[in-house]
Formats: structure tokens, sequence, C-alpha cells
């Protein structure tokens, strides 16, 4: 058997509809276990897609598989590999990424067919496991360090042993790229570090790190980066560059490393964009934001999380009241623009902040993110966020990876029935407030790329974007009131949703008429930026959906 031909499949789902399709973690492993002379597949799973098996199981001999299961689509995956290893379709199964680390011993309690799970940076364990299927021997914590394997009989699996040698990004070949050499879109991931110094109670970078024993940020030099960027610039076309680090840039320790990220850039005269993730505080000074917005950076990701205090003691994340609209006013000075992470509930919320967060949204011209209030926050396994929810009675205390992620209880009664409440309301409308969020995000973004790309362009269909914006107003402020009205009728005891019926209907009524005038304005503005020779600008905004082609 040892000797029959071995194709690695590695399994995904894409993570967010907002960036490239392909998984910077698979890619990388493929490149490594490429480079070292095994075959690999990319097998990209889609939902409700009728040929995700077929993925799998395509082509000759014996199949290896190594998956990433989400947070969110672990559910979908499972079920899929047990049965194909239950009927011997494929050989062996493997998890790694996040969601398996931090729920390992879970995962390979509850899963028996499962044969084991790649602990942190999977490239180098990988290639052992990949060299010792080959030449047919067991997987031991000996001769296979950095993982958890499954033991003769099934039900047992060997203790978690840390990964001395580590290569380090700059060690690591590219990332593979055939997702992305046929996905639509100019747009694609690309990673210039990994790790996190940071330690926010609902992340999971800092724990993933921590139990693999890989807790210093590494690093990738900024000449390989910009080399990277280049070569599929040249290769594939792509023009903007969503950088996956946890943080850009950091404090000042960073700042000689930036610049030299820049140079670089310049100095080839690569006429590219790019997106970043920041956190609120340090702030960026500002020479180091003008040589990245030089470069070609046209948006940042901020964490800005909640403005309670105490949701932000639990969460472990103090931001400043107004600590958003300073940073606001420097990155407006570019033309960049902002996507904010915001978490309007969390299990110890009070309605009364949820107000004061739904406010404060308004306020700052997000409400549209209807995902950030009907997305619930997900507890990661062995956080703070989760030993506290355990010792105040919210999450059972041996719940497995299937309840441990969404698995806890509101400590407010009332807060309960408005999460349970807004989820049934807004399920009846949810093709529109995706569209919603969809269009005025995109819409926002095509305005900053056109400001800084072109602004004759800009002028052209600036009118339109006014338009489209006062809209958008009209919508959240009937969004604002609606919810608001809403945690008033519960407040005041009233906790079915029938009774607040007759307001519902208005709502629907009133939101599909913005959401249809935000989505006609919407395909007119990319019509005329088209037409007016900016279809590469276009070519930049991701279009939201599963499929990729």
């Amino acid at each position: 058997m040892k000797n029959k031909k071995i194709t690695f499949k590695l399994v995904f789902y894409r993570t967010l509809f907002s960036q490239s399709a392909a998984s910077l973690t698979m890619g990388s492993v493929a490149a490594f276990l490429r480079q070292n002379g095994f075959v690999c597949d990319l097998c990209l799973m889609e939902r409700q897609g009728l040929h995700n098996a077929e993925k799998i199981l395509q082509g000759e001999g014996r199949k290896i598989v190594i998956a990433k299961p989400n947070f969110k689509d672990y559910s979908l995956l499972l079920p899929l590999l047990a049965e194909l290893k239950k009927q011997r379709e494929v050989d062996s199964v493997f998890f790694c990424g996040p969601f398996a680390c931090l729920n390992y011993h879970s995962i390979m309690k509850k899963l028996p067919w499962l044969d084991g799970i790649l602990i942190g940076d999977a490239e180098e364990t990988s290639l052992d496991l990949a060299r010792l299927i080959s030449a047919g021997k067991k997987l031991t914590p000996q001769n296979c360090s950095g993982g958890v394997w499954r033991k003769s009989g099934g039900d047992f699996f060997s203790d978690f042993t840390f990964r001395n040698s580590r290569l380090g990004l700059n060690g690591l070949p590219f990332p593979a790229r055939d997702v992305e050499k046929i996905e639509k879109g100019s747009f694609i991931n690309i990673e210039a570090s990994r790790g996190c110094n940071g330690g926010c109670s609902f992340c999971h970078i800092p724990l993933v790190s921590k139990i693999s024993g890989q807790e210093k940020i590494d690093y990738r030099s900024p000449r390989l980066v910009v080399d990277e960027m280049e070569k599929l610039n040249g290769s594939l076309g792509k023009k903007l560059f969503i950088f996956n680090d946890s943080c850009f840039w950091r404090g000042k320790a960073d700042n000689a490393r930036i610049i030299d990220f820049c140079k670089e850039i310049k100095k080839r005269k690569l006429s590219v964009k790019f997106y970043v993730y920041l956190k609120v505080k340090p702030e960026m000074p500002e020479d180091i934001l003008s040589a990245l917005h030089q470069a070609g950076l046209v948006r940042v990701f901020l964490g800005i999380e909640n403005i309670s205090s105490q949701s932000q003691d639990v969460l472990n994340k103090k931001i400043a009241l107004h600590a958003y609209e300073k940073a606001k006013t420097k990155f407006d000075k570019f033309d960049i623009n902002i996507h904010i992470g915001y978490i309007v509930v969390e299990p110890y919320s009070r309605l009364s902040a949820v107000a004061e967060n739904l406010k404060h949204l308004r306020k700052i011209d997000k409400l549209f993110r209807l995902g950030t209030i009907l997305e619930p926050v997900r507890v990661i396994p062995g956080s703070g966020f989760h030993k506290k929810l355990v010792e105040d009675g919210l999450l059972e205390a041996k719940a497995d990876f299937n309840g441990i992620t969404y698995g806890y209880r509101y400590k407010d009664r009332k807060t309960a029935r408005f999460i349970k409440g807004i989820k049934s309301i807004f399920e009846e409308i949810k093709d529109e407030v995706y569209e919603f969020e969809y269009f005025c995000t995109t819409a926002f973004l095509l305005k900053s790329l056109l400001k800084q790309d072109n602004n004759k362009i800009f002028l052209e269909v600036d009118k339109d974007f006014s338009i489209l914006e006062k809209t958008a107003d009209k919508a959240m402020d009937s969004l604002l009131d609606f919810l608001l009205g809403y945690i008033d009728l519960i407040l005041a005891g009233h906790l079915k949703i029938d009774s607040f019926g007759y307001r519902k209907i208005d709502f629907f009524s009133e939101f599909k008429k913005y959401h249809l005038a935000i989505k006609v304005k919407h395909a007119e503005i990319v019509n005329k930026i088209g037409l007016s020779g900016g279809a590469d600008i276009i070519d930049c905004i991701y279009t939201g959906l599963d499929r990729i082609n």
C-alpha cells in the first residue's frame, strides 16, 4: 500500500465573503508539501455545493484529507468527512486551523473516525505527516511532534508535544494560488506576519499561539512581502491585496518595517492597493500613515467592539469613547475607508447598553453593519471569556466543541428576548438585510478607491454617491427607530414578538423601499464607473457571493 500513489486533499470553506475565498493556511501547506515532492489538491467547499464530495474524491490512488473546519462551517464539513471515511473513500482524515486546535481534546474524543489534529502553524507538521504516511509508518508524538494522533483501537489519542523547529514565514514558500487563478476579481489575501500580542477574550489568535508554543510574532521580511505582491500582480493581475495579519502595525517598533515595505512598493513602481487590520490604540503616527497611503493603503479594519465599560471588561478590550471619531479624522484626511468590528450584544449585556451601542453605531454611520447585531459573539475555548461564562453558570462546564462556541445563555432575560426576537424578525427579510449591508459597504469602498485612484471618474458619480448616502441615512434612521422601539417594548414587559407586529409590518415596508433604492443606485454607480473606463476599480470590489467565478 505504501507505494500506491497518494494525493493530499486540503479541504476548506471560505471564511469571509468580504475577501478572497482562498485560505492562506491551506495555500501555504500546499506550497510546502509540493516543494517537498508531494501531490496536493486544494479543495474549496461551497455551501449548498452539489459537488463537494467529488472534489475530494477526484483522481486516482489513495486520498489523505487535511481539513480546516471553521467555527461557522464545521457542522457542514464533519458529516461529509465522516461518511467518506466510513465508506473508505479516503484513507485518513486530519484537521488543522484555530477551531480544531482550540477544541482538539473534545474533537478527538467525540470523533473516533478522525486520525489527528495539527496544532498551530501546520506546514512543518504536515510534511512530517506526509513522509510518515508515505513510508507506511504510524504517527506518534516522538516521530511527528506538533499534533495529536489517533492510537490503535480508535478511542485513544496521543498527548500533544510542541514542535521545536520552526521555519517561520521567511523560510516558507509563497502560498499556492490554485483558487485565486480562477477566482473572479483582482483582490487577493496575503500575510506579512503571524501572531498577536493582544489579549482580547473573544479572539483565538493568542490562545492558538500559546497552545502551540508559537507565541512570538513571526514577520516576513518587507522585501519578500513585496516580492509576492509583485509576482501576483504580474502573473495573476491581482491589484488589491488584503492583509490577513491580526494587526499590520502594532507600535513604534514596527515603524522601520513599515517604511521598508512602502519603499519597496515605490521602488518597484507597483500600482497596487491594499487593506490592513489595525488597532484603535496605539495611534499610528501620521508620517507612517502617509507612507502607507502613498504606497496604496485604501482601507483599514478597526476593532471598536463596544462602548459599554462593562462589556469592555468582559471582552478585555478598552476603547475610549471618542477613539473612533479621532481615528476617523486621521484616516479621512487620506480618503482611507474604515471597516469596523463591533460586538453590539454579548452574554452580559443589559438592554440599556445594547441601546447605547445601537445609537453609537448610528452616530458613526455604521448601523448598516447589521451583521454586528445579528451575528452572536463566539466563545473561544480556554479564553477568559469562556472561563467566566462557566463560572457564572451561563455555559455548561462540560460543553464540547458543539456547545462551547454559541451555546451560552444571556444573563439578562430581556436581552435574551431581544436577541431571539430580532433574529426571528430579520430572518423574514434576510436577503434584503444582507444586500443592504453589502451595497452600503461596497459603495463606500468604491468611493475611497475612486477618490484615491481616479478623481475624474469620482467627480462624475459624486452626486450619485450623495444620493445613495442620503438613502442609507434614512434606512439607518428607520432601523434605529425600530430597534429602539422594540427594546422599549421589552423593557416595558411585553416579551412576545407578536406585541410588536404592527410596527414590524411598517418597518418591513419602509426598509425594503430603501433597500431597493440603494440597490439600484449602486448598480447605476457601477455602470457609470465602467463606462468611464474604471472597470479595473470595479474589479477590486468583492462580490459577496459564495461562488468564485
